[in-house]
């Protein structure tokens, strides 16, 4: 029954993902609606909003 099953491997955003991140963010959008829509985690959501992870989306979003 579980033979085919792959064991979860979390997805880290590209950047022009990030880009679209901080869109998300200025729309209203919670970390974990955010998170579900990338296939990652809040942590990787908080990084990008914070800098930490591809730094200079926010201006690319924004710019």
């Amino acid at each position: 029954m579980f033979d085919n099953l792959e064991p979860y491997k979390e997805r880290i955003p590209t950047f022009l993902e990030a880009v679209e991140v901080h869109k998300l963010v200025k729309r209203g959008f919670p970390n974990s609606q955010i998170a579900g829509l990338f296939q990652t985690n809040q942590g990787r959501i908080s990084e990008i909003r914070t800098g930490k992870r591809h730094a200079g989306s926010k201006t690319k979003a924004f710019g």
